[in-house]
């Protein structure tokens, strides 16, 4: 292993550590000089993600988070969706006796009371059940439905993640990773086992806060993050992005999403440019009045259900490759969106940045995990011609 040279102006840390204290010496080496900033190497940024994350553990975050507000199987949509506006949430552990069913994915939750969760049922699953009614005298039928029939009409309802309450935050990452947006965490109180929620929007905030030492990866803009520039966005965009047509009834444009299997889509004009964003999440407060609503024009739809100010303000829901990681989001926690639509000077959406697409930055299959171990096997050749080496995604 080469030895670290002294310490120069706008030097950038050797990437040839391969242990902690290797690691903290690069870093020095990376601040020191002149004072210009030079960009830390993959092994230096794997610690410091890692101190960060193995610092505390799943139940610890969640430590102060109310139980879990669940329905049991036989409860009727109607009820759900009561349930759903009385907390202000967009989904729902179903519960039932211990036995009745197979947990969805076979995992154990069961609580101190012999029942076991069963499944999520999110707002996207009951709107696009109700959805089918074609008139007022359907809706009743489908509202009198029980929930545990709407389990797996969507993809994350079919599966049910549980993470030990003892397990360090970067491990428990890794399902964040692959669009699970909420995992179980159990919890024992003076009644027994019961469990709360771990989501994403909890590891992005605790995150956030630790910007300070993460500063060296949440600095990174997303065309770096990314790896791509507009052009190769532009040409993957129909891959990754999902848009509705400001054209299309706002029944339309939630059956396109949910075509997709994706819960939030940008509405566009005619040239592509962003006029406002639809999400399944927006149906938290639900009604009957709301599903008769759904047959409206999707741009009216939004303005009935968003602020005022929502179409006035669309920089909340957008940002440019030019924007650091950290921009977005601590956008993302103060809006409470789970996507940004990345969209060119000309206002047209050429990408989507997502929390997932966040947390797969700092999670142990990160691209960054990937580098530190080609650097640490002296896989990862100097590029010839100067130009940044593109991250894998």
């Amino acid at each position: 292993m080469a030895e670290s040279s002294a310490a120069q102006a706008g030097a950038a840390a050797t990437k040839a550590a391969t242990s902690h204290a290797e690691a903290e010496a690069n870093k020095a080496q990376a601040e020191a000089g002149s004072g210009e900033k030079a960009e830390e190497g993959p092994v230096v940024a794997v610690e410091r993600i890692r101190r960060v994350l193995e610092g505390t553990t799943a139940g610890a975050l969640v430590a102060s988070k109310m139980l879990l507000v669940a329905v049991p199987d036989d409860a009727t949509v109607e009820f759900a969706l009561s349930v759903l506006n009385q907390f202000r949430i967009t989904s729902l552990p179903v519960s039932a006796p211990e036995g009745r069913y197979l947990a969805a994915g076979g995992v154990d939750a069961t609580t101190a009371d012999h029942h076991q969760f069963i499944g999520i049922v999110s707002i996207a699953d009951i709107a696009l059940h109700i959805a089918q009614a074609a008139n007022a005298a359907e809706q009743e039928k489908y509202m009198s439905a029980k929930i545990a029939s709407l389990i797996g009409s969507t993809n994350e309802s079919r599966s049910l993640w549980v993470t030990p309450p003892d397990k360090s935050l970067y491990y428990a990452m890794e399902p964040f990773g692959k669009h699970v947006h909420r995992t179980l965490v159990p919890r024992t109180t003076d009644e027994g086992k019961n469990f709360t929620l771990l989501t994403q929007s909890d590891v992005l905030r605790f995150l956030v806060e630790h910007k300070e030492e993460l500063a060296p990866v949440f600095g990174r803009t997303l065309s770096q993050v990314l790896g791509a520039t507009e052009e190769q966005l532009r040409q993957e965009k129909s891959a990754h992005v999902v848009a509705v047509r400001s054209s299309d009834t706002a029944l339309e444009a939630l059956r396109t999403l949910q075509g997709a299997g994706v819960t939030a889509g940008p509405i566009v004009d005619e040239a592509g440019k962003l006029v406002g964003t639809l999400s399944f999440s927006d149906l938290r407060a639900m009604d009957c009045a709301t599903l008769l609503k759904l047959r409206l024009n999707v741009v009216e739809f939004v303005a009935e259900l968003k602020e005022p100010d929502h179409f006035a303000t669309l920089s909340s829901v957008s940002c440019a490759l030019s924007d650091s990681l950290l921009e977005c989001a601590q956008q993302m926690l103060e809006k409470r969106v789970h996507r940004m639509w990345i969209c060119d000077g000309d206002n047209v959406v050429i990408g989507v940045l997502s929390i997932t697409d966040v947390l797969k930055v700092f999670g142990p299959g990160s691209a960054l995990m990937k580098r530190k171990h080609q650097d640490m096997a002296g896989e990862a050749a100097p590029q010839s011609d100067g130009k940044r080496q593109k991250s894998s995604q």
